[in-house]
């Protein structure tokens, strides 16, 4: 009994350590808000912080608690406790623990990124929790035994309770029968495949649900750094279809060679396929989407601006030559009284804009006004294209209408240097009305020095208004940015090289 008693309190200093170490990790090194603003994806990509690709990647069956909750933690102390008692347990005992540590080790190390492999492990934790606490007390009076059980209960609770969101997402995508309740998706390549007789092929980024609820034939593209699988699943093999290719040359031979027409993406997934996204913001158009993030794009022809627009002239620059004879400086509410091209079409606090001049060509500074106000801000510049203007642009549906504009960050005072501080957040966009507005944007990546940004869409049938611009939010009272050289182009698709 004394033995048992001594076991008990080792097992719970040994539970209160863990718990501590667990505090620690979620409260100062941020394990648990990393899978909450999309930390897991850098520990997915192998790119995050060593401390926390250790906590939330390799281990985390344990810490990464908007998975698994909390009841993972407690098989630590469990695994603790067997190792300094080895001598003392019985064979069962090492064997199961010896099952699970293998098991966590290679799941651990093989398979963390896919939280389907480290479930598999999940109702083996609860069982090694509930058989080695039942062995510490069994011999315990009624009363110690009920507390025991009654706190495991409570942390079952306190578990289903924290994933409620969790288990409503998963019961709202299934019926009785486990088939999807929105089948919409499905029913929309299905019917695809129906009106191309079967002659045309989805290029499937890594989403097995494709095979079970549609009838279509799909090549499966996958790109992991862990199992270091890359490349379009095909029939000789699995092929790399990105090494020493551009993505044009990438997506020639989807569409050629494989006859792929569609791609079937799960659109929270995508930032982890960069080739992929970058034939998708080129040379797709989305045909269909729904509320849990799938969507489906045809492949259409590749387009890139920069290449398009090399021998084209642009049919409306702006060299600010508006400001001729008014003050050079001005806050943005005093800039709206005057008619520029450039328009103020959505303001949220107060800027400064000021005409510089570098080297012969005029560029605008665009600041916060007051560097004490830290609330927030927001500035949008627009350029309009419509019928039946001055500035009206002859492009016809399915023309692609180009912007590019030269842009750079300033980041000063308060003991700051110029191209220091946090990035502000800052895009670059078109959008055209036909019944509804429609918008593609760029975000950019100020830096210190011009960099250029090309944006473009193509134009809807029936579209009379075309918008260009800029939209601005600075994180910093001290953060300014510059731009010049506005230029917009339009790519007839009769014309296209």
């Amino acid at each position: 009994m004394k033995g048992r008693n001594r076991e008990l309190y080792v097992f719970l200093l040994i539970g209160a350590v863990t718990a501590a170490c667990v505090l620690v990790s979620v409260l100062v090194i941020g394990i648990a808000s990393a899978s909450k603003n999309g930390g897991f994806y850098y520990s997915y990509r192998g790119i995050d912080t060593p401390l926390r690709l250790l906590f939330h990647g390799y281990l985390g069956l344990f810490f990464r608690i908007n998975t698994f909750g909390f009841l993972s933690w407690i098989a630590v102390p469990c695994l603790i406790y067997i190792f300094f008692t080895l001598r003392r347990r019985a064979s069962w005992e090492i064997a199961v623990a010896a099952v699970y540590f293998l098991s966590v080790l290679v799941v651990g190390i093989k398979g963390f990124y896919n939280a389907r492999y480290a479930f598999s492990i999940f109702p083996l934790s609860v069982t090694l929790v509930l058989l080695f606490i039942h062995d510490l007390i069994r011999e315990k009076t009624v009363q110690v035994r009920a507390a025991v059980y009654l706190a495991l209960s409570l942390i079952v609770i306190v578990n289903v309770f924290a994933n409620v969101p969790q288990y409503r997402k998963y019961l709202s995508t299934i019926t009785g029968d486990g088939s999807p309740i929105n089948r919409g998706i499905y029913d929309f390549i299905n019917g695809v495949n129906r009106k191309a007789s079967g002659n045309v092929n989805f290029l499937v980024i890594n989403q097995p649900d494709f095979y079970y609820y549609s009838g279509a034939r799909g090549y499966t593209y996958k790109d992991n750094v862990f199992t270091g699988v890359r490349g379009l699943y095909t029939e000789e093999g699995i092929l790399d279809i990105f090494s020493g290719r551009t993505a044009e040359e990438a997506f020639g031979i989807m569409k050629e060679k494989y006859n792929i027409g569609y791609i079937y993406i799960n659109e929270r997934k995508r930032q982890n396929f960069h080739e992929i996204d970058d034939i998708i913001r080129h040379g797709c158009s989305l045909v269909f989407s729904d509320e849990s993030s799938m969507s489906v794009y045809r492949m259409e022809d590749y387009f890139d601006p920069v290449k398009e627009i090399e021998s084209l002239e642009p049919v409306y620059t702006d060299d600010f030559s508006a400001w001729t004879g008014l003050p050079a400086h001005m806050t943005a509410s005093e800039y709206r009284e005057f008619d520029f091209p450039l328009k103020v079409s959505g303001i949220r606090g107060e800027f400064d804009i000021t005409l510089k001049q570098e080297n012969g060509d005029r560029y605008l500074v665009i600041s916060p006004h007051e560097l004490s106000d830290t609330s927030e801000r927001v500035l949008q510049f627009t350029y309009s294209f419509e019928k039946g203007e001055d500035r009206a642009i002859q492009a016809k549906s399915g023309d692609f209408f180009v912007t590019s504009i030269a842009m750079r960050q300033w980041t000063q005072g308060d003991g700051k240097e110029q191209g220091d501080g946090e990035k502000a957040e800052l895009s670059v966009f078109i959008q055209d009305f036909s019944g509804n507005w429609e918008r593609e944007s760029l975000a950019a990546d100020p830096k210190a020095d011009w960099n250029n940004y090309v944006v473009y869409k193509r134009i809807r049938a029936g579209s009379e208004t075309v918008i260009t611009g800029i939209y601005f939010v600075p994180v910093d009272p001290y953060q300014s940015i510059g731009i010049r050289e506005p230029a917009v182009y339009v790519v007839p698709t009769d014309a296209r090289k």
